[in-house]
């Protein structure tokens, strides 16, 4: 039963024990939580919010698959995934799980924070050829069309040996896929 609610979510061990001690095997909570991270090798994780897609995304990405779905695996090794991220430099402070275990408030330190958080914008590229080398975006650069094309991916694509990111008249020679 326990092997099965690793597939089930929303699980929680008191459910589980629950359920157990019904069918027979009077278990705690506790005995639970042991058995799946001890011996199953399990974790108890929370669930990752991430926005609904809207109808406009969910036909985008039809239309995507659609236009690919009889694709070979040559087709697929000329492909060039790539994303940006955002780091900041000074991390804020998460509020709502870090404590301080003390009598009273006076005894809390204070934490230092900037108004202005020092970020960097880093891109990077890679294919079936390889990863191509990390773009910083240099601080106070504005991202336009042009920038973006000239020095992120026509650079990142000569790292990762895609040289040829010419229009054919078949077609393109390589394919850039944004995450």
């Amino acid at each position: 039963m326990l092997a099965k609610a690793v597939l089930k979510r929303r699980q929680s061990t008191r459910k589980l024990a629950k359920k157990l001690t019904e069918k027979g095997h009077p278990v705690s909570k506790t005995t639970v939580h042991h058995y799946m991270t001890k011996c199953l090798g399990l974790k108890p994780l929370k669930l990752r919010r991430q926005p609904k897609p809207t109808e406009a995304q969910k036909r985008k990405r039809l239309a995507f698959a659609r236009e690919r779905k009889n694709w070979t695996i040559q087709d697929w090794r000329r492909v060039l995934f790539g994303d940006e991220s955002v780091f900041e430099l000074m991390h804020p402070p998460n509020c709502q799980n870090e404590r301080v275990w003390a009598q009273s408030s006076a005894e809390v330190p204070a934490i230092d924070t900037v108004k202005q958080q020092l970020k960097v914008m880093v891109w990077a590229m890679m294919s079936h050829q390889g990863l191509s080398e990390l773009h910083f975006v240099p601080r106070g650069q504005t991202v336009t069309a042009q920038y973006y094309v000239e020095e992120v991916l026509k650079k990142s694509a000569a790292d990762v040996s895609c040289r040829d990111m010419k229009v054919s008249k078949t077609g393109p020679s390589w394919y850039y896929v944004s995450a």
